[in-house]
């Protein structure tokens, strides 16, 4: 059986995972003034084949590749935090950074979009080596979390 015992530096975990809160609003934000920029209206989840439209679908899509990664992110966050959580948080700010930078390049160019993926691309690859070291901890029956 094991025990589960967060240390304190987890609450960096918790307030990385309120920032990436922030981040999808942020996100959302953007597309629901670029929605009213360029005459997009709800329920239409993309812009017409216009150069009004395109603008709109660089910013919209920015928002959706982000949530179709959100909940591995989540998960990869939460689980890498247990055993390494300063490392974990600063994985999610070089991931932020990317996510903003993605968002940003797309807006202007879908081939700018390329800024953000080195960031957030090194903080999936991140978390992905300390989830898989936890588990390789507890299955040999080696210290998995942090102390």
């Amino acid at each position: 059986m094991i025990t589960l015992n967060i240390v304190p530096e987890y609450g960096y975990v918790v307030l990385s995972i309120v920032a990436l809160w922030f981040l999808n609003l942020g996100l959302g934000e953007a597309v629901a003034m670029s929605r009213k920029r360029y005459g997009v209206k709800l329920p239409q989840m993309y812009g017409p084949e216009t150069p009004d439209g395109t603008a709109f679908n660089r910013v919209q899509r920015g928002h959706q590749n982000y949530l179709e990664t959100v909940a591995d992110v989540y998960m990869g966050i939460l689980l890498a935090g247990l055993s390494r959580p300063t490392e974990t948080a600063g994985l999610t700010v070089l991931f932020i950074i990317g996510r903003i930078l993605y968002a940003y390049g797309y807006r202007q160019a879908e081939g700018k979009r390329v800024w953000g993926a080195p960031f957030f691309m090194v903080a999936r690859i991140g978390w992905l080596v300390i989830v898989l070291e936890l588990a390789y901890n507890l299955l040999n029956g080696r210290p998995a979390f942090a102390a």
